[in-house]
């Protein structure tokens, strides 16, 4: 029950990361400071974790590959219609790479890969375990960068946008007049079961894939493809989904009643709860695949 006292511990003492910097990394590096609207992340300090723990982040990864495998290597058809793309000539970006899972199917595909992520540690890893792909520092929200890509790819990421039209019209622009976006996104009811009892914390309502396709739009993409994805995932606890989105980057803010929380966490009651994400794929111009 380690875990747990630290988890009470951390709470009662307002340490739960909302709003804070980070500190010094494990590898001396310079220390991860978050945007303050998205503080409900910790993915730094996590980042020893993640890549072990990522087990759901893991599979939509392989599931989103696989319609990369399927809609952009050379070979493949889509209705009737065949598709001839020279990914290893194509110049891709990804945002929110955290430790290289999804960057990994990408570069399989045989794209050029830049990968960034705010998190110093992530990139760390990110290089050990996807040393194919070129890695950056970059902030997803608001990148500061002067080249284009033909591709933007991007998973598990967009859901946290505290203005996600803002942040598409960004990306938007780096794209190449005939560029693409890839974007795996999760979705309600995502961890509905979760905020049924966290109701007060707006960050675990999710956005529907209607909305989500809206606000591609109105950041000026053409929507081409959508495709959903839900599997119920079962916990033996709610202190054990805690501990797994704690060890993934997710943290609750000090503002959980200590009662409240102690409560919760010696609750032993088995718990599934659903993730549901959608894959879209759109272009900048309204033209190509």
């Amino acid at each position: 029950m380690k875990f747990l006292r630290e988890f009470i511990s951390a709470q009662k003492q307002r340490k739960l990361f909302f709003g804070k910097g980070l500190g010094e990394n494990a590898f001396g590096g310079p220390k991860a400071v978050f945007p303050k609207h998205n503080s409900f992340m910790n993915f730094d300090k996590q980042a020893h974790t993640y890549h072990r723990e990522a087990f759901i982040q893991r599979e939509i990864a392989e599931w989103s590959g696989i319609f990369i495998q399927r809609e952009l290597l050379p070979g493949e058809t889509k209705q009737n219609q065949r598709i001839d793309i020279q990914t290893t000539k194509k110049r891709a970006i990804e945002f929110g790479a955290g430790t290289g899972i999804f960057s990994q199917k990408i570069v399989e595909a045989g794209f050029q890969l830049t990968a960034t992520d705010i998190s110093p540690r992530m990139i760390e890893y990110g290089q050990k375990f996807c040393p194919q792909a070129n890695w950056m520092l970059c902030n997803a929200w608001s990148p500061k960068l002067s080249s284009s890509f033909d591709f933007i790819f991007s998973s598990c990421l967009l859901q946290w946008a505290h203005d996600p039209i803002e942040t598409l019209t960004c990306w938007r622009s780096l794209l190449k007049p005939q560029g693409h976006i890839i974007c795996n996104i999760l979705t309600f009811p995502t961890l509905q079961e979760l905020y049924s009892q966290f109701s007060q914390f707006p960050q675990l309502k999710f956005k529907t894939s209607m909305e989500w396709e809206q606000i591609f739009q109105s950041a000026g993409f053409h929507i081409q493809q959508v495709h959903s994805f839900s599997k119920k995932y079962p916990f033996p606890s709610l202190f054990s989904l805690l501990k797994n989105l704690q060890q993934t980057g997710t943290t609750f803010p000090n503002s959980i009643p200590h009662a409240q929380l102690k409560s919760l966490l010696t609750n032993n009651s088995p718990l599934s709860t659903y993730w549901s994400n959608i894959f879209i794929k759109g272009s900048r111009e309204g033209e190509g695949l």
